[in-house]
């Protein structure tokens, strides 16, 4: 996996990555080479095979710059774009479980029912859509944590609806 944006801000890595793709080998070659200069002869180690397969990820912004390479379709056959944002009956398929779940993974109080409610209330408003849930889970993750705190400096055993407004209200104050 290529982080789209550390490869192309990178010089000559996105040609440097197209050739070894295409040759299906790694060379090593100097740089008046690769820049197409014929200079005296050197040594040249043995191409190492490669048989891999990448994976590019960034925003969309990014990958547009790489489509309009003519080699990008060829060496990247399926793209997949994803929205960061559910429909909400996709989400509501496990309401708030991957929320539960790492809420649990990090060691948080139990959240509520009402206050499970109110976090995927969150998760339709940063979706500013009505219809949807908000793919960022680690957002709302963060407001389990803050809410937490907020339940545990209170003296709860588990996180309620109150907290979770003071935990938005917190995370909005400091933003």
């Amino acid at each position: 996996m290529v982080d789209a944006w550390r490869l192309f801000s990178e010089p000559r890595a996105w040609d440097t990555l197209k050739r070894a793709l295409q040759r299906r080998a790694i060379r090593i070659e100097s740089v008046a080479e690769a820049a197409g200069i014929i200079g005296s002869t050197h040594l040249e180690p043995a191409p190492i095979p490669l048989d891999v397969k990448v994976v590019l990820f960034g925003e969309r912004d990014v990958l547009l710059l790489a489509e309009h390479d003519p080699d990008f379709e060829t060496l990247f056959r399926v793209v997949a774009d994803f929205d960061d944002a559910l429909p909400q009956f996709l989400a509501r398929a496990r309401p708030g479980a991957v929320v539960v779940e790492q809420a649990a993974a990090n060691g948080l109080a139990p959240l509520e029912p009402p206050a499970l409610a109110r976090l995927l209330d969150e998760a339709v408003r940063l979706a500013e859509d009505n219809t949807r849930f908000s793919a960022h889970v680690q957002t709302l993750v963060e407001l389990a944590v803050e809410a937490d705190y907020q339940a545990r400096r209170a003296d709860c055993a588990a996180i309620g609806v109150g907290h979770i407004r003071q935990a938005i209200a917190h995370i909005v104050a400091i933003a």
